[in-house]
């Protein structure tokens, strides 16, 4: 008998074209373990499978294309080899690393979708009366429902076989009619209003919600999974099952509130979406179908407005209820873009099951426990999966170690139960009062300032002038001061504003001898103001001349541009400053500092990569945050973050692209939300920076962790890391929201700047989430090419959208990037006329992109996903090339060279040469010049 051929169901397809990206990958395999208590006989086991392979069709499905399309066959007959193994022998803890073993192996094998069945079995024995089993099935053919069917009818089988009689089961529908039925249900007048739904639903909504912003994800999605598990205690649980209750809400209702407070807390966003299955078996007569039926639905609530957790426990029960009666939808009909990096409507999944499964009844064996096993693997960013037993909460997080690590899954974990434990205590607070912090972390993490006693500046100076007078302070072309003639030129100075009538509390202007004006003010108690615009309190200044920036004493150190309060830190180093006269230019420096011999240089301006390769004989380098990473610089540079009110907030040596700023002593750094909370360590948020010495001033506000204290903004976002330093991440204008996901410009311009004709480069977002890199290169780059360049560098929502060419970064007075002028730049810069194909290959290529997308016209730099390419359509197209030019390509390699142009490279490498690749394409395009009449003449001769 012939194998049956058949469509695939709406369900199937999408899940058919995840695989095809990852071929044979245990991504797409799903497990369980049962423990079955009993003399269990494993011959009349293996039978009782073999009949419910023949019973249900899917069990038996094998998948294929056919012409291009994707189909399903079902074989009539097929058998599992049930893997017997005996592990009596064994202490439990061999035993158990042996299950691991084996789980992880098979797992790891996958399934060949053309050989059915798609499942395999092992049988462990652990004790005489006791088994353990373990499943492994496709997830084309299989889900949750289907395995609880399975289990029940496996015992009802093993039961008939041993008792010499034939199972009474009930009719089983086969798969095939759930596929009729759903592609019925999804058609015309019926399928258009659940289609509407959830167009509407995600209408505005953020591709993707990110906990630990600001770092770029990987460019595709590894699905390299990490697990961590933790329980939510049975009186916790009992509680808040009260609460839902009050609310008419099931228990799974209350944990997907409590799971969107915290991913609202920590993404700082009111708009959470999650993704959870759901069965879609919606008539009476689907009930007992097996087979991949279960849709995964997306559940987005709206946490804005401060809702009690009740008032937000009853939109989460309708948002669930409404996703209940709409969830025939599966989402590849929704998709309209694909994005590598992640999943297009939610990154977070959750689900509640029980552990008993009901109706497992056997007079010969007894289920002591059962369970589906978590992956090794994920497809989400994170899944929450909860397990309710003994009236506990046994929940278990999947993670993507390329995003999350085990530290931060932990306090993940923690800050989770102790949101439980809050509703369960507070249900009637305001979810933005639910604290999910402890004591501890609070304490940290918004601790006030410390009042620290730290000797004054000029106390510090004096020293340095009593221990070696000789040692050289400062020194131009006027010549040279040493500490001990600065402090007596400072003590004739002060002598002079104190018989003017100048003391405690007075403000003064450092217009001229700014070093030794400010010195001796701030003696007197006096304020001081520099023509830069900054304050300095005598205060401030102390705090100032505390921070250790790495120099040494003696060492010396070029100082370009204004006079700045980082001389003074310098100063109380006992460094030999040099600043360099007038408002140097750029291009000069270098040269001024191997003159002066200096081994340090502070340099406010941008740095770019050609002059820090000039100055890499520096010992030491200090500098602003927002500079481009510094090549061989980078391990030998203090980057400092100033504000108008705390002059020197923090210092760090940077090891990486991402620098970690420490405070300054008597200096306070919080990292707070949107809502002004604390954000937990790892979690992005705009940086705070408060000192005991702050007053009332029109640039601070009150501070909130400290009674009569104050604060001031600086409009840098950092992360928190924990100990009281913070990484640092850009200027909130230069770390944009995109999607929902931080992009900071600084290390998108770290990757552009590692292509090879790049000399310089700064990328510049504007109100449209459009990010145009201004390029200074030793030749010609069109986007096209430094899109496939950075491809597997950047994730796609960070690549930029548009190239200008630029002779170098245009600098304003202060040093800093020119908006303006870059702007000008790119209002000048002429769109690019769309690139032609130049071979044969792009020729075939673009023909194929456009016979897919119906006839559209398209260029060798068009994006198969910004065209509205879908998986189903990736499919067809690579199906196309292996059909016509025999080359197969995996789906991931349409995910990296999603361009003609860039495929075309792509089948270049899969052949022997670009020299077969054209002739082979110019022979294929020569046959499809031919009309009907030339093909059956040819075909004749």
């Amino acid at each position: 008998m012939n194998d049956a051929e058949f469509q695939l169901s709406v369900t199937q397809l999408g899940l058919w074209s995840a695989d095809q990206g990852q071929r044979a990958s245990p991504v797409h395999t799903v497990a369980w373990r049962w423990l079955i208590r009993g003399s269990l006989d494993s011959k009349a086991f293996t039978a009782a499978v073999t009949i419910l392979l023949d019973r249900h069709e899917a069990l038996r499905a094998g998948f294929g294309t056919r012409e291009g399309r994707p189909v399903r066959w079902v074989t009539p007959h097929v058998t599992v080899d049930v893997g017997n193994d005996d592990a009596r022998h064994l202490p439990e803890v061999q035993r158990e690393a042996m299950l691991s073993d084996i789980i992880a192996r098979e797992r790891r094998a996958g399934f060949d979708l053309s050989k059915p069945p798609l499942m395999r079995m092992r049988l462990i024995r652990v004790a005489d009366d006791r088994h353990v089993v373990l499943l492994f099935v496709h997830r084309l053919v299989f889900d949750e429902i289907s395995a609880e069917i399975f289990l029940r009818e496996l015992f009802q089988c093993y039961d008939a076989l041993v008792d010499g009689r034939d199972a009474e089961l009930p009719d089983a529908p086969q798969y095939g009619e759930f596929a009729d039925w759903q592609q019925a249900h999804l058609e015309g007048s019926q399928g258009e209003p659940v289609l509407d739904f959830w167009r509407g639903r995600f209408a505005g909504a953020p591709a993707l919600l990110e906990l630990f912003g600001g770092t770029p994800r990987p460019p595709t999605q590894r699905s390299v999974g990490g697990v961590l598990r933790f329980v939510i205690p049975r009186e916790t649980v009992a509680a808040v099952r009260q609460v839902a209750s009050a609310r008419h809400s099931t228990l799974f209702m209350a944990y997907v509130a409590i799971l969107q407070v915290a991913l609202a807390r920590y993404s700082d966003r009111a708009d959470v979406v999650v993704g959870t299955s759901m069965a879609n078996r919606q008539t009476t007569r689907l009930t007992n179908v097996v087979g991949s039926c279960a849709n995964v639905v997306a559940l987005r609530t709206d946490l804005s407005g401060e809702p009690t957790f009740g008032d937000l426990l009853d939109r989460v029960r309708d948002v669930i209820l409404d996703a209940s009666r709409h969830q025939g939808m599966p989402f590849e009909r929704l998709v309209e873009e694909r994005n590598p990096s992640h999943h297009p409507f939610f990154q977070i999944g959750c689900g509640l099951a029980s552990r008993e499964v009901a109706g497992v009844d056997s007079a010969y064996l007894t289920l002591e426990a059962g369970e589906s096993l978590p992956p090794e693997y994920s497809t989400l960013d994170l899944s929450c999966a909860g397990l309710s037993h003994d009236d506990r909460i046994e929940v278990t997080l999947r993670y993507d170690t390329a995003l999350f690590d085990e530290t931060r899954m932990t306090q993940f974990a923690d800050h989770l139960t102790r949101l439980w434990q809050q509703v369960a205590s507070h249900p009637d607070l305001a979810v933005d009062r639910l604290e999910m912090l402890s004591d501890n972390e609070f304490a940290l993490l918004a601790a006030p300032p410390d009042a620290v006693s730290t000797p004054r500046p000029v106390d510090v100076l004096r020293q340095h002038a009593s221990v070696d007078p000789g040692l050289v302070a400062l020194e131009d072309g006027d010549g040279a001061m040493t500490y001990a003639e600065l402090m007596t030129a400072v003590e004739v100075r002060r002598d002079r504003l104190a018989a003017s009538g100048i003391g405690s509390g007075a403000v003064v202007s450092a217009v001229d001898d700014v070093v030794v004006t400010t010195l001796a003010a701030t003696d007197l108690g006096a304020t001081v103001e520099l023509t830069s615009g900054v304050v300095l309190t005598p205060e401030s200044l102390t705090a100032l001349s505390a921070v250790d920036l790495g120099l040494r004493r003696g060492e010396r150190l070029v100082l370009a541009g204004s006079a700045h309060p980082d001389l003074f830190a310098a100063l109380a180093a006992g460094a030999t400053c040099c600043p360099a006269p007038g408002e140097p230019r750029l291009p000069d420096l270098p040269e001024f500092i191997a003159r002066s011999g200096a081994t340090a240089a502070w340099l406010p301006m941008r740095v770019p990569p050609t002059m820090a390769r000039e100055l890499a004989g520096l010992r030491l380098l200090i500098t602003g945050c927002a500079t481009p990473p510094l090549g061989p610089l980078g391990d030998r540079t203090v980057r400092v973050l100033s504000s108008s009110a705390v002059p020197l907030a923090a210092v760090a040596t940077a090891a990486d692209d991402t620098p970690r700023l420490r405070p300054a002593p008597g200096v306070r750094a919080y990292v707070l939300d949107s809502r002004l909370r604390p954000v937990p360590p790892g979690v992005c948020g705009e940086l705070y920076l408060t000192a005991a010495h702050l007053t009332a001033d029109a640039q601070l506000m009150p501070n909130p962790f400290a009674a009569g204290g104050f604060m001031a903004r600086t409009g840098h976002l950092v992360r928190a890391v924990g100990d009281g330093s913070v990484a640092y991440l850009g200027a909130v204008a230069e770390v944009p929201l995109v999607d929902g996901a931080r992009v900071a410009s600084r290390l998108v311009e770290a990757a552009v700047a590692g292509h090879p004709l790049v000399r310089d480069v700064v990328v510049r977002p504007d109100e449209r989430d459009f990010r145009t890199a201004y390029v200074a290169a030793a030749g010609s780059i069109e986007l096209s090419e430094l899109r496939a360049f950075l491809v597997d560098r950047l994730p796609q929502y960070a690549l930029p959208t548009a190239v200008v060419a630029i002779d170098e970064v245009p600098l304003a007075a202060d040093g800093t990037v020119d908006g303006e002028c870059l702007r000008a730049m790119a209002g000048s810069t002429s769109p690019a006329a769309p690139a032609t194909p130049d071979t044969a290959l792009t020729r075939l290529l673009v023909s194929m992109w456009s016979e897919l997308f119906d006839g559209r016209p398209v260029a060798v730099d068009d994006d198969f996903f910004h065209l509205g390419g879908q998986s189903l359509f990736a499919v067809r197209l690579l199906a196309k090339i292996k059909e016509i030019l025999a080359v197969e390509l995996p789906l991931s390699a349409l995910f990296t060279a999603s361009t003609p142009a860039a495929l075309a490279d792509e089948i270049v490498k899969r052949l022997s040469g670009p020299d077969e690749a054209e002739e082979l394409a110019a022979s294929v395009e020569q046959v499809l010049l031919l009309s009907d009449d030339e093909v059956r003449q040819r075909l004749g001769s």
